[in-house]
């Protein structure tokens, strides 16, 4: 089975076998490494999403500074 990201429904949506002590721990552990290791996956893509905006903003701030329209107050 190829893997497919997590959405919410289908986190909200989890069902959970029980065995004679309530929930089947195994399926249990396995479901939370799950969402614990898709969580890390979308942590790190948002923090190089937030480097590159502030590389980007910084460019942009440079180019404006040198291209840009120059205000001459009188």
């Amino acid at each position: 089975m190829a893997y497919r990201p997590l959405c919410p429904t289908q986190v909200r949506r989890q069902w959970f076998g029980r065995s004679r002590d309530g929930l089947d721990p195994g399926e249990v552990d396995g479901f939370l490494h799950r969402v614990a290791d898709e969580l890390a996956v979308l942590h790190a893509e948002l923090a190089r999403t937030r480097e590159e905006n502030a590389r980007i903003k910084g460019a942009l701030r440079d180019w404006q500074s040198r291209f840009g329209p120059r205000v001459v107050y009188r």
